[in-house]
């Protein structure tokens, strides 16, 4: 039974009610549930959520701080505290309930260290039960929210196409709009294939979710006014290049079940290339993230990722497919025939079939990349591929 279709959590009503959500849960164990364990655990499970909720001393001071000119962030600390968030997971999960959390990048007390221990923190309630969803800070017009941000000077766009929840338009605690941007793709990616790894999914579907998780970048990056062309490539080596790493897990298919493995190498002009894979370790599935400085030395440090099929793929020829491609028109098209069929319009046909044409032509490039740079074998590491389309200091965004 999800908590919300019991009562609606608005403020500082439901921590002064206590006795309202007891009332309800009393109402529903006694309104068609005829099994007695079910009435005790929501009699109980609503009490608990009224324990946890109750709140309004907290909720009078807090807005007794924002009547006195606070920021309204400073008087939320006081109403509920991660302790009590812990407490609502713990709550959730003890009773088999689903529940979603949603981690906001950016605050103005934030290190890029401490963002980068997002995903480890929303990892810890579980992968089963509970999902996330990242986003960046974002200053709504006409909100308190913006006019504290305005009042620092920490906005830097006003471009209405980048308030999405996924656009980097603050520069809070010494981080620049564009390292903001890299440290949310960071977290989105770390955190999307940890669970897909963890929940048993083969790597070609984790791969798949990394791929997913980079375009959702590009489509911000490449609108983005501080991002240049290869500030574009540069921060989705470096996004990755933030959450090395490994994380373990039972085979999915049972003990000596599996392949040896593969892996997705990402090259990026003048940097080493970055694997992330899927391989075999002591009876156990490693889903590693490295940066490869020396093929050779790796395999030896790593004997079990040696056998690993490798996918060759060049950022360079990613950023610039993802230039000519129109990503949200493609998106829309593509969701539009997968779950509405019936409401796809015969017009938008050529332009599907544009955008489709160019997304074969440029596959087409990647995996001619993929074979002349698998020809070359391990030795080859960091080789300087001709440069990507555009110059170094071309705007992502033609003017």
């Amino acid at each position: 039974m999800d908590i919300q279709t019991l009562f609606q959590i608005s403020g500082s009503a439901l921590g002064a009610e206590k006795r309202r959500l007891e009332t309800i849960a009393e109402n529903l164990a006694g309104a068609g549930q005829a099994d007695a364990k079910k009435q005790a655990d929501t009699r109980k499970l609503v009490r608990m959520a009224g324990e946890l909720f109750s709140r309004a001393q907290a909720y009078d001071r807090a807005a007794a701080v924002y009547e006195r000119g606070g920021f309204w962030g400073d008087a939320a600390k006081l109403v509920l505290g991660l302790g009590q968030r812990e407490r609502a997971a713990e709550l959730l999960t003890s009773h088999n309930m689903l529940f979603s959390k949603f981690l906001i990048v950016g605050h103005a007390t934030e290190s890029a260290e401490d963002i980068l221990r997002y995903p480890d923190y929303a990892l810890s309630h579980g992968v089963k039960l509970q999902n996330t969803t990242f986003m960046v800070m974002t200053p709504y017009p006409a909100t308190e929210l913006a006019r504290h941000h305005e009042q620092e000077g920490l906005i830097i766009s006003h471009d209405w196409d980048l308030y999405t929840n996924f656009g980097a338009v603050i520069e809070p605690n010494g981080l620049s709009a564009k390292q903001l941007q890299t440290l949310l793709c960071s977290v989105i990616a770390s955190y999307s294939i940890s669970r897909r790894f963890l929940l048993g999914a083969s790597v070609a579907k984790v791969i798949g979710r990394l791929l997913e998780s980079l375009l959702v970048h590009l489509q911000v990056a490449l609108r983005h006014p501080r991002f240049t062309i290869r500030d574009v490539e540069l921060s989705l080596w470096e996004a990755l290049a933030a959450v090395q790493g490994e994380r373990e897990r039972e085979p999915a298919g049972g003990p000596g079940s599996g392949s040896p493995g593969m892996a997705l190498v990402l090259h990026c002009e003048d940097r080493p290339p970055l694997e992330i894979g899927m391989f075999r370790r002591a009876g156990r599935e490693v889903l590693a993230i490295r940066v490869v400085e020396d093929r050779t030395a790796a395999d030896q440090a790593e004997p079990a990722a040696r056998a690993m099929r490798r996918v060759h793929l060049s950022i360079g020829q990613l950023v610039a497919l993802s230039r000519r491609l129109d990503l949200y028109r493609l998106s829309h098209d593509s969701m539009t025939l997968t779950w509405n069929r019936s409401g796809f319009q015969a017009a938008w046909l050529p332009s599907l079939l544009g955008q489709l044409g160019k997304l074969g032509l440029g596959l087409v490039g990647m995996a001619a990349f993929h074979a002349r740079t698998a020809v070359r074998g391990p030795e080859w590491v960091g080789g300087t591929w001709p440069a990507p389309p555009g110059t170094p200091g071309e705007p992502a965004q033609p003017a």
